[in-house]
C-alpha cells in the first residue's frame, strides 16, 4: 500500500479546491471547527448545523451553550471540504477518514436539511470518505430519494430507544414508527440502515429491548449499534422528574454541565443476549456500522476487528518508511504485526499527525514511542 499518494492526492484535491474559493473563503475555512479537530474513534464529525427543536431530556448539546434555535452551519459545501483537506488529520478516499454526521443537531430538520445535503453531495464528490448520518427524523419518500442521489453509500443510524415513553422523552421527535418506516423506505433503495439505540436509559430502554427489536424486524431492520448515556446534572433532573432515578449508576457525580456516562455495561450485555435470538446483529460501536456499510475491515481498536477482516489494507516496511520520510520524521525501528504496527521514533513525538494518518490508512492499532 502506497501511503505516501494519499497525502500527495490531499494536496492535489486541495489545491483544485482553492482554485474555486476567494481569499475570505479560504480563510474562513481554515479557521473553522472541521480544519483542527482530531478524529474520535468514530471518525471526524461533521456540523450540518447548531441547535435542535426535539428537545430531548437526555441531550446533552442543551449543556454545551446549544438550544432550540436551529442554524445552519455557516460553511457552503465547497468550503466545509476546503477545511478538511487543511486538517493535518484528515485523509481523503474511501480508506480514509470515517465521517460522522449529527452531533450537535438532528441533520434533517428543516432549516437545516438543505445544508446536509449540500455537504453530503460535497463530501461524496470530492472526498468519497465513509460517511455514516445519525437521525431521528421521518423524511418523505422524495427527501429520502435525493439523499440517495447526492451520496448513495451512507450509512445510515436511526435513533430509536423507547417505543411507550418517547413523548416524555422526546418530546418534539417524530414517532419512532414513522423513523422506523423511513428506515425501511430507506433499506429498500439500498442504504445501509441500523437501529441507533443511543442513549440507553435504565429501567426505559432495557425494559421495552424485546419489543423494540420485534418492531424494528417487522420493517427490515436487522442490524443495531448501542450506545451509552451520558449525563449532567440538568439531565439528571430531567430523569428524575420523570421517575428515572440514576443515581446508583453513577461512579462520579457530574459537576456543572461536566457529562459523565452511567453505568450500562450489564444491560448491553443483556441487550445482546436477546439480540442474538432475535438473530439481530449487534455492532460493537457506530464507526463499525459505518465500516460494514462500504464493506471496509478495521482492526483499530480493542472493540474490533471490525468488518470483513480480509478486506484490510496491505502494509509492508518499505511504505512506512517512505511515509515517516515524506513527513520528515527521523525513526529508529518499524514492527509490524497482523493488526497493530509499533514505530520507534529517534525524538518523542506527540500523538499527533501521524498517528492519524497511519491508524487510518492501514486500519490498525499504532504505537508510537
Amino acid at each position: 500500500m502506497d501511503l505516501v499518494r494519499f497525502l500527495v492526492l490531499k494536496e492535489e484535491i486541495l489545491r483544485k479546491i482553492v482554485s474555486k474559493l476567494s481569499s475570505e473563503d479560504l480563510k474562513r475555512s481554515k479557521k473553522d471547527y472541521h480544519a483542527k479537530r482530531a478524529p474520535r474513534p468514530c471518525g471526524l464529525t461533521i456540523h450540518t448545523g447548531t441547535g435542535c427543536s426535539y428537545c430531548c431530556v437526555y441531550c446533552y448539546i442543551y449543556d454545551m451553550g446549544f438550544n432550540t434555535k436551529v442554524s445552519p452551519y455557516p460553511l457552503r459545501g465547497i468550503e466545509l471540504v476546503a477545511a478538511l483537506l487543511s486538517n493535518p488529520y484528515f485523509i481523503p478516499t474511501l480508506n480514509g477518514t470515517l465521517l460522522a454526521f449529527g452531533s450537535i443537531t438532528e441533520p434533517f430538520l428543516p432549516e437545516i436539511y438543505e445544508r446536509t445535503l449540500e455537504y453530503l453531495q460535497a463530501t461524496y464528490n470530492y472526498l468519497q470518505n465513509p460517511i455514516q448520518i445519525s437521525t431521528k427524523a421521518s423524511l418523505t419518500d422524495e427527501q429520502i430519494i435525493r439523499v440517495s442521489k447526492v451520496s448513495p453509500r451512507i450509512s445510515v443510524l436511526v435513533t430509536l430507544i423507547t417505543l411507550k415513553r418517547f413523548r416524555e422523552l422526546e418530546p418534539l421527535a417524530p414517532h419512532p414508527l414513522m423513523r422506523l418506516k423511513m428506515a425501511s423506505k430507506m433499506f429498500k433503495l439500498g442504504f445501509h440502515v441500523s437501529l441507533f439505540i443511543r442513549p440507553l436509559i435504565p429501567s426505559v430502554t432495557d425494559h421495552e429491548i424485546q419489543s423494540i427489536f420485534e418492531t424494528a424486524l417487522s420493517y427490515g431492520v436487522k442490524k443495531a449499534v448501542l450506545g451509552s448515556l451520558r449525563v449532567t446534572n440538568r439531565i439528571l433532573r430531567n430523569l428524575k422528574s420523570l421517575g428515572i432515578d440514576l443515581s446508583s449508576r453513577l461512579s462520579i457525580r457530574p459537576e456543572g454541565k461536566k457529562q459523565v456516562p452511567i453505568r450500562s455495561s450489564d444491560i448491553k450485555s443483556m441487550i445482546r443476549k436477546i439480540a442474538n435470538k432475535l438473530n439481530i446483529e449487534i455492532y460493537p460501536s457506530a464507526c463499525a456500522a459505518n465500516i460494514s456499510a462500504h464493506r471496509l475491515g478495521c482492526a483499530m481498536c480493542k472493540l474490533g476487528p471490525c468488518g470483513d477482516i480480509n478486506k484490510l489494507p496491505h502494509i509492508d516496511e518499505f511504505s512506512i518508511r517512505e511515509l515517516l520520510r515524506f513527513m520528515n520524521i527521523e525513526f529508529e525501528q518499524i514492527l509490524l504485526f497482523d493488526n497493530k504496527i509499533r514505530i520507534k521514533t529517534k525524538r518523542r513525538i506527540r500523538r499527533d499527525s501521524l498517528y492519524y494518518i497511519l491508524s487510518t490508512l492501514t486500519k490498525r492499532a499504532v504505537y508510537i514511542y
